[in-house]
């Protein structure tokens, strides 16, 4: 029996719609924010939303945001392309997963993998992103706040692994560029039965239940940490 439920929508509208359909519903892009780890958005921010105190801001006017919907889907065929001996990739841009036990915990992916090998599936994730943010890929890492969103991913599909692929771009370019970008890619390979990420994954999983709890119940959260305050501890 697969892992979770399947949600087909025709276009963005009825995705949006849909998306919280089920009260105190958590999306995987909701993991950093309740997690404490994102740079964007605090848990009382959207537990505001979840609840009404708040509108949620609409952020897809902004030219990062539009960047990186108009650069996906060719970043995903460039993705296809380095890997199509190794993985086929589909790709259901509003399709919303939900976790049979825990239907309010849901994600939406950037692709669905399948190893060729042994048939294994896998989430694949693309960010984009300006490329003073390279340090947080180095060494093999992933950023803390795209690594909650991958860990929730993982926990709603139950799959044994994500690949995380980054294109960021400098955008203040030194003259002797001549004005052309300077590019930098990262692929990352997380296995979901690591211990590390099996850890992860349990604790979003706590983080969200607890969550949809409080919204619940109308109990704000007892604890919000703002990212910026936390990594300068």
């Amino acid at each position: 029996m697969s892992n979770f439920i399947r949600e087909s929508c025709p276009d963005r509208k009825s995705w949006l719609e849909a998306r919280h359909r089920i009260p105190g519903s958590v999306g995987a892009s909701d993991a950093a924010s309740i997690m404490g780890y994102s740079p964007w958005r605090t848990i009382d921010q959207v537990y505001d939303e979840l609840t009404g105190l708040k509108k949620a801001e609409d952020i897809t006017s902004k030219a990062c945001v539009q960047f990186g919907i108009q650069a996906e889907e060719h970043i995903r065929e460039l993705v296809r392309l380095d890997l199509q001996d190794i993985y086929t990739i589909e790709n259901h841009p509003f399709d919303i997963l939900r976790m049979n036990e825990n239907p309010f915990i849901f994600a939406t992916l950037d692709g669905e993998l399948t190893r060729r090998s042994d048939g294994a599936k896998g989430v694949l994730e693309i960010k984009t992103g300006n490329s003073l943010m390279t340090s947080d890929w180095a060494f093999g890492q992933i950023p803390e706040h795209y690594a909650c969103q991958v860990c929730q991913q993982l926990l709603v599909t139950g799959w044994e692994y994500a690949i995380v692929v980054a294109r960021l771009k400098r955008d203040n370019f030194p003259i002797a560029s001549k004005g052309l970008p300077g590019i930098a890619w990262f692929y990352r390979y997380v296995d979901a039965s690591d211990k590390h990420t099996a850890a992860s994954i349990q604790a979003v999983l706590e983080a969200d239940i607890a969550f949809h709890d409080a919204v619940i119940s109308r109990t704000r959260p007892a604890i919000s940490i703002n990212y910026r305050t936390r990594s300068k501890r």
